[in-house]
């Protein structure tokens, strides 16, 4: 039942616009930051909104690269992470659950560049942010994370966006500092075992950081 629009996960290093209030589903986001490594977040089945199912034992294989439950850390309100030292192009995340082999997979999507702004840009709020990424055909979302708010959404651009100054933080004491982030997200395949509303997707996110000024 998706009914939360525009929901930023800041703590969880990643973020979805629809947020589940109750779901008998899991949904796991694989992130690549272009730093060599993956985060794979496993929230389990059945589900609410602030807690996951952490009862349940994954396994998660990139590659040659195996992590298994026991090494997979738990979060709060039973979220988990696994770490896989390996972010290849093209790769697939493949994640296990072991009481039964149930599989879901997704491939982490090509990297790419925020063009614009550049890192440490001072920009006027007013004047709205011109965001550029290198193309690609996967879903795009964008998040701008600061101590004067955050803000979120997604665009059916494949290169760009201009954020208006009614999507981006209010501009207290008369500069704020502002992380703009993008991700390219593409769907991944779930198996058989799991409930319909599952689901997994692999992630590229990039980040700038940026002056907003008024």
């Amino acid at each position: 039942m998706r009914i939360l629009p525009i929901l930023a996960l800041l703590g969880a290093g990643c973020f979805d616009l629809e947020l589940d209030f109750s779901s008998e589903g899991t949904s796991v986001t694989a992130t690549a930051r272009g730093d060599g490594t993956t985060e794979v977040r496993i929230c389990a089945g059945p589900r609410d909104l602030l807690s996951c199912n952490d009862a349940t034992g994954f396994t998660v294989s990139l590659g040659d690269q195996v992590v298994e439950d026991d090494a997979i850390a738990h979060q709060l309100f039973g979220g988990r992470l696994a770490i896989v030292h390996d972010d290849r192009p093209g790769a697939t995340v493949v994640v296990t659950r072991d009481r039964d082999g149930a599989a879901m997979s997704a491939e982490l999507p090509p990297p790419f560049a925020i063009t614009s702004p550049a890192d440490g840009a001072v920009l006027s709020r007013r004047e709205g942010v011109r965001l550029r990424w290198s193309a690609t055909r996967d879903e795009v979302l964008w998040l701008t994370s600061s101590t004067c708010g955050t803000t979120a959404g997604r665009t059916d651009d494949d290169a760009g966006t201009t954020l208006r100054g009614s999507e981006l933080p209010e501009v207290t004491g008369g500069a704020c500092d502002v992380e703009l982030t993008v991700e390219h997200r593409r769907a991944g395949r779930v198996g058989r075992g799991f409930p319909d509303d599952s689901d997994i997707h692999g992630v590229q996110q990039r980040s700038v950081h940026v002056r907003l000024v008024p």
